[in-house]
């Protein structure tokens, strides 16, 4: 049995396999797959590039700051420029979207911030401001049906916040890969696709939004309870944590 693909202007085709890989708005994944729209997850990110160094930034260091409701995170892509974003907590995303003056915005929420953080903003040109309300899509029983597979972000969009949706994505298409070429039938492939992804990316997409909820608490007292937990916690159980993300699959 085949998939059979129609598109807008009339025309089809009959395929052994069709791979849904068309982002977290998946028009693939919205036909078959009931109650999958992403869903809004609470706060807002803000993402810039700044156009020269930060001063006295440390060479390849990453930083994350966190306050009350809002993060702020900082690292290196070349001798020259930086990548920063700011998670905000947000009842209305859309008005943070269209905001004009972005830059002026969080130069006054961060205000009495480290100075690495009012530098970088100060760096950087409104043009390269992006904003985006953070939006997961709802956890599948499944990534395949008969002939239609969801791969990336259409399958398993997840939040930002361990930064392992792209890698999840290059993982899906490596390990889908090997399936088909060690299968006897695409069924076969789907299936065993099926099991070796859905536990991987559950624990990454689980351990990804209780971060999030965890770096955008706004209760003092939770906020001071999560500043003594991670002063408390050993550098080995931290690292031990991030490991199994880099795991070979």
């Amino acid at each position: 049995e085949n998939a059979t693909i129609r598109f807008a202007n009339g025309e089809s085709c009959d395929a052994d396999l069709l791979i849904a890989s068309d982002g977290i708005s998946s028009k693939g994944r919205s036909l078959l797959w009931e109650s999958s729209d992403p869903t809004y997850q609470g706060y807002v990110a803000w993402r810039g590039l700044t156009r020269q160094p930060i001063p006295h930034f440390p060479p390849g260091m990453a930083m994350q700051f966190w306050g009350q409701g809002k993060r702020f995170g900082l690292l290196q892509m070349t001798p020259e420029r930086m990548y920063w974003f700011a998670s905000l907590n947000s009842l209305n995303p859309e008005a943070d979207m269209n905001l004009v003056r972005k830059k002026d915005y969080l130069t006054h929420l961060f205000r009495q911030w480290n100075p690495v953080v009012l530098d970088s903003l100060s760096l950087t040109e409104e043009e390269d401001i992006l904003v985006r309300a953070v939006e997961a899509v709802p956890a599948l029983s499944s990534f395949v049906k008969e002939r239609v597979v969801l791969l990336g972000d259409a399958a398993h969009a997840m939040t930002p916040n361990l930064g392992q949706g792209a890698c999840m994505a290059i993982e899906d298409a490596a390990v889908l890969a090997r399936c088909l070429q060690s299968s006897s039938s695409v069924s076969t492939a789907l299936a065993s696709y099926q099991r070796q992804r859905a536990a991987r990316i559950n624990q990454v997409r689980l351990r990804s939004y209780l971060l999030g909820k965890i770096g955008q608490w706004e209760s003092p007292l939770m906020v001071t309870l999560r500043t003594l937990g991670l002063s408390m916690a050993p550098n080995a159980v931290t690292q031990q944590s991030f490991k199994s993300l880099f795991k070979a699959v």
